[in-house]
């Protein structure tokens, strides 16, 4: 009975209170979860500022205490990020001929990767870049490919792109280490976009870099959108097609 009670308080009480707070956190603060120090390095491409957290937070670490309340941590990547993944492939249809990800998930749920490969177009080439082996996720038949690098080097990852024919990227998927360093290292792939490009971050409702990258995305260059910051029992994804 006292398993039954905690799990009604849990579900009925404190989510609905915590997603109330922090919907007023979030409307007040401009959906803001950290704050980026005010002197702030020069302007990146494609970004109003390129932020840093120093010194309140070293730019170099990760933070994760979102959902510290919680007795289990939600899915880290929802149905909900799925469905907002799959209809922004969808909605490139033709024009989406190429995709790099950094930072590979697994097949053993919902996971970007999956999504990706299950809605790009038949002829549209994937390469998913991890600092660790997933090999296994190879399907050559289907163009897709991944590669043991860390994403720090550049022009391995682009050289290997052009191996397989990718002058251009359509569409960047930006899920790795989620440190302000690292998303901003990241970034930089963003100078190979095509015209018509997306780039679209994960964990944008939890982690630092992603939070405070997508932030800084110049309106002026990209039509951005931030989901689910809102929700309480989600980690965000964020999304910025590129203007013409």
């Amino acid at each position: 009975m006292w398993k039954n009670i905690k799990s009604f308080t849990k579900n009925r009480l404190i989510v609905p209170l915590w997603r109330f707070f922090w919907g007023v956190i979030q409307h007040k603060n401009s959906e803001r979860l950290y704050f980026p120090h005010k002197n702030y390095i020069k302007k990146t491409l494609g970004l109003t500022y390129t932020p840093t957290l120093e010194p309140e937070m070293s730019d170099k670490s990760d933070s994760f205490c979102r959902f510290s309340y919680l007795k289990s941590v939600p899915t880290e990547f929802s149905e909900r990020d799925a469905l907002v993944l799959a209809k922004e492939i969808k909605r490139m249809k033709r024009r989406c001929k190429s995709i790099l990800e950094i930072g590979v998930s697994r097949f053993n749920a919902v996971t970007s990767t999956m999504t990706i490969i299950e809605n790009k177009p038949n002829n549209a080439i994937y390469l998913g870049v991890d600092i660790e082996n997933k090999s296994q996720i190879d399907d050559h038949d289907n163009y897709a490919y991944t590669m043991q690098e860390n994403s720090r080097n550049i022009n391995r990852v682009i050289g290997r792109l052009k191996t397989l024919g990718v002058m251009e990227i359509d569409m960047l998927m930006i899920d790795g280490n989620h440190s302000v360093e690292m998303a901003l290292n990241d970034w930089k792939y963003m100078k190979h976009l095509s015209k018509h490009g997306v780039v679209v971050i994960h964990d944008t409702s939890v982690h630092p870099g992603s939070s405070v990258l997508f932030d800084a995305i110049d309106k002026g260059m990209f039509n951005k959108r931030k989901y689910f910051s809102q929700l309480v029992d989600d980690w965000g994804i964020g999304v910025a097609r590129k203007i013409k």
